[in-house]
């Protein structure tokens, strides 16, 4: 008897396994040539404009400097 349900384990469980499989490959995208140049692209321009206004940012920064040296 063990060596049955071990059996019929093995088969629910493969079954579970390949139904699993079916979903995940059905939920991954599929981006072609034309899908990855566009994005791409548009992480270029944000990503470019992102860096400008960190540079912009840094050159209104005030620089404060205090001796210490007679404390």
């Amino acid at each position: 008897m063990d060596k049955e349900e071990e059996n019929i384990n093995k088969k629910s469980n493969s079954i579970k396994d390949i139904i699993f499989r079916q979903e995940l490959v059905s939920l991954t995208p599929k981006c072609d040539f034309k899908c990855a140049i566009i994005c791409n692209i548009v992480l270029i321009i944000i990503f470019f404009i992102l860096g400008i206004l960190i540079i912009a940012y840094t050159y209104k920064t005030k620089e404060v400097t205090i001796d210490y040296t007679d404390w």
